[in-house]
């Protein structure tokens, strides 16, 4: 697992110098709008207050730079096998104000 930074870096020096953070912007957007419109209705029926649900997504970029959906994970793992992953998922957290 890396960020999206990370990710970023990699591909504008190895791949193409010229990608931008929106070209995967809107595809990623586009995929988790189709998730999440298809399953709305489950989600939270009992539309409560204060809380959240946190879901996986496993995205693979091809070689046209096109991102396609791997697999959605409704109860993800929070392990930090290394200090990245725990840098990254403390991030995503620390977005939450009622965690800090």
């Amino acid at each position: 697992m890396i960020d999206f930074g990370t990710l970023m870096k990699y591909l504008q020096a190895n791949v193409d110098s010229s990608l931008e953070r929106d070209h995967f912007d809107r595809q990623i957007r586009n995929i988790c709008q189709c998730i999440f419109k298809s399953a709305e209705e489950l989600i939270d029926p009992n539309d409560r207050e204060y809380c959240f649900e946190l879901f996986g997504l496993d995205i693979i970029i091809d070689e046209n730079m096109h991102c396609w959906l791997l697999e959605l994970n409704s109860n993800p793992s929070m392990d930090a096998a290394n200090n990245q992953v725990l840098n990254i998922k403390l991030r995503l957290l620390g977005r939450f104000s009622y965690f800090s």
